[in-house]
């Protein structure tokens, strides 16, 4: 299934991967299914996780240094094309235009 490791990969980082049906062929039931979810724990993941991205990308973009003079503060050995720098610029100095499925990033 197209997409399914999306799903692997969320679901494993939640350590809830046993709640997914591979199949529907050959579901059979699993307790697992009805267990409580231990949210406090997911809410520690995905707050672990944003703040790795907020580090990763402070470092890609430098937001303390940006002003409409001096553009060019996207570190380009670390830019992977998400526009994320777009999104949060907060003098609007970087926009973002997407053509065919690729982003194009104008400073």
């Amino acid at each position: 299934m197209r997409g399914a490791e999306r799903f692997d990969d969320i679901l494993g980082r939640f350590n809830l991967v046993d709640r997914l049906v591979r199949d529907i062929g050959k579901f059979q039931w699993n307790d697992n299914y009805l267990a409580d979810i231990d949210y406090e724990s997911i809410n520690k993941v995905i707050e672990r996780g944003r703040n790795e991205a907020v580090e990763w990308l402070s470092k890609a973009v430098n937001i303390n240094k940006c002003n409409l003079s001096v553009k060019r503060t996207v570190n380009f050995n670390e830019c992977i094309g998400c526009a994320a720098c777009a999104n949060i610029c907060p003098k609007n100095a970087i926009e973002k235009q997407i053509s065919m499925d690729i982003i194009y990033l104008k400073f």
